[in-house]
């Protein structure tokens, strides 16, 4: 049985996702106001801004299963399954986690929604990583 999650790729990716958002929206206010009356083309910016977002939000689900885990991204041919066998560790800090694999190095992404949730998944298939506590 797998379970899923929601997932942005990391901080740069998220600030980029939901500025591109705002951007849409606010260049379908602005080309509405520019224009007298109703804007088709408003419209159809507002709407193309929220397909694309929607699309995205749906699809980056992090996915584990029996042996391994799934990255699924917006477009399915650049979807990234890491198995537990090539995670050497992980570690996590402010809901960015970043696994170290043999196979595709340092793999981050980050987790805003059931971050606990992941982790304690992680803790089931992958030896955690030991933070270091750094006094001043």
């Amino acid at each position: 049985m797998s379970k899923r999650f929601a997932y942005q790729p990391s901080w740069y990716a998220f600030c980029i996702f939901w500025g591109s958002i705002i951007t849409g929206i606010s260049l379908a206010i602005i080309i509405q106001e520019e224009v007298l009356h109703f804007s088709w083309l408003a419209l159809l910016v507002l709407i193309v801004t929220l397909v694309i977002a929607i699309g995205q939000k749906w699809r980056y689900r992090l996915t584990f299963g029996q042996e391994s885990l799934t990255l699924h991204k917006l477009l399915p041919s650049n979807t990234l399954t890491v198995a537990y066998a090539t995670i050497e560790s992980y570690s996590s800090h402010r809901h960015q986690i970043t696994l170290q694999t043999t196979a595709y190095g340092p793999v981050s992404f980050t987790a805003f929604r059931r971050y606990r949730a992941i982790v304690a998944a992680l803790d089931q298939q992958v030896p955690r990583q030991k933070e270091e506590v750094h006094h001043v």
